[in-house]
């Protein structure tokens, strides 16, 4: 699991993989599908938690919102 890629989305506005939009997206479907493993699903989520401003997760919508660094 790369999770500099939460950091590189949160500090550089660098678009995450598609588990990782998922999970900022609270999309537990299509992170379930896209996760190897189950601890990666947990890791990310406790990560993302600890790490990533409310305004930049929750939705598809904050998630793009942020990437465009329309919501900071």
């Amino acid at each position: 699991m790369h999770l500099f890629e939460i950091d590189n989305y949160v500090n550089h506005k660098v678009k995450p993989s598609p588990f990782y939009i998922a999970v900022l997206s609270n999309d537990l479907y299509s992170a379930c599908k896209l996760c190897f493993s189950p601890n990666d699903l947990v890791d990310a989520v406790k990560y993302i938690q600890d790490r990533v401003p409310s305004n930049a997760k929750g939705t598809l919508f904050n998630v793009e919102q942020w990437l465009e660094g329309k919501n900071n």
